[in-house]
């Protein structure tokens, strides 16, 4: 997976308008001075025809809402010159182009985890730790937590280890919650070691070893760990 495809991965599906509302926005900032890009975009017309350019406005009057677009480029590293007003009704899809390099704008509320850069060790090591220090805190006794981190990759495939790791994290958290499953867990689990590889899972002599791919698709979820760490105690 590319940088550029991780990044898309933090958007979801919005109403048309406030996407364009976040575009004008951008417009404004530049108006204020501020060093912003304003990203290029095709709009899809009901009528067929494509609309390119940057967004410039957005306004409403009465009942409609319309759009204010500058375009006429004779190519997309040209902004163009000419202004064309567009009521919201007419248009039925927006295209943001290179829209990686805009995440921040089309995402408001926030990257999602896939969307940061992926840990270096150090911060890899710093999130490990803190793993099992809230682990230790909430069963009330030490426990060896191993994630594989100097048998990974860096970049994705690390980003692969750290999000497993969670995952198993986030199963034991489950199962120990309750009383009952606090106990089995002190009981059955002293040590865990997590790596990637083919998907595994086994407890023998006190020790959890948890293995799958680190493709982020295919880490296991926690509901699917907390119930197979579950059956093996």
């Amino acid at each position: 997976m590319t940088e550029d495809e991780r990044k898309l991965r933090a958007l979801s599906a919005r109403p048309l308008v406030e996407v364009l509302d976040d575009l004008a926005a951008l417009q404004k900032r530049e108006l204020r001075g501020e060093q912003v890009r304003l990203p290029r975009v095709t709009l899809h017309l009901r009528s067929g025809r494509e609309l390119s350019g940057t967004i410039l406005a957005l306004a409403q009057l009465r009942q409609d809402v319309f759009v204010l677009v500058r375009g006429g480029a004779p190519s997309r590293n040209d902004a163009g010159s000419d202004a064309t007003y567009v009521a919201l009704g007419s248009i039925e899809a927006l295209t943001v182009h290179d829209a990686a390099g805009f995440v921040g704008t089309l995402a408001p509320e926030g990257l999602s985890p896939l969307a940061e850069p992926a840990p270096t060790r150090l911060g890899a090591r710093r999130l490990m730790e803190a793993q099992r220090k809230e682990l230790v805190a909430l069963l009330g006794g030490e426990l060896s937590w191993e994630p594989a981190i100097d048998k990974t990759a860096d970049g994705e495939p690390l980003r692969g280890l750290v999000l497993l790791a969670n995952a198993v994290a986030g199963a034991l958290k489950a199962t120990a919650n309750a009383e009952l499953g606090r106990e089995a867990v002190k009981a059955g689990i002293q040590r865990v070691i997590i790596e990637g590889g083919g998907r595994r899972l086994g407890l023998e002599g006190g020790i959890l070893h948890v293995s799958a791919p680190l493709e982020e698709d295919d880490v296991p979820s926690v509901e699917t760990l907390t119930t197979e760490i579950e059956t093996l105690l």
